[in-house]
């Protein structure tokens, strides 16, 4: 975990030096994918399964018409929009 790793440039003009073998050539600019962070998707994808197992219903809702055929969904979305704007017009005005 604490190798170093630096590069050297190649050289300019022609290549100077003794053959040798790749599977036993100096590496210098290669850095190994840590692994073991692939076990890190196992935990990832029950929390992800789990959490839209528990917005289902939310979503289902959120889906239906209410009043003149006009789902929530928008109408929320488009509420946060207002927000945001709100908020950094806000921003906007105390910085400057």
């Amino acid at each position: 975990m604490g190798r170093s790793r630096s590069c050297r440039r190649a050289a300019q003009g022609p290549a100077e030096g003794a053959t040798v073998k790749l599977d036993e050539a100096p590496r210098p600019c290669t850095v190994a994918f840590p692994w073991w962070t692939l076990w890190l998707l196992w935990p990832l994808f029950y929390l992800v399964k789990g959490v839209a197992h528990l917005a289902a219903p939310l979503l289902g809702w959120l889906s239906q018409p209410l009043i003149l055929a006009v789902t929530p969904l928008p109408l929320l979305l488009i509420g946060a929009g207002l927000a945001l704007l709100l908020v950094a017009a806000a921003r906007r005005r105390r910085a400057g």
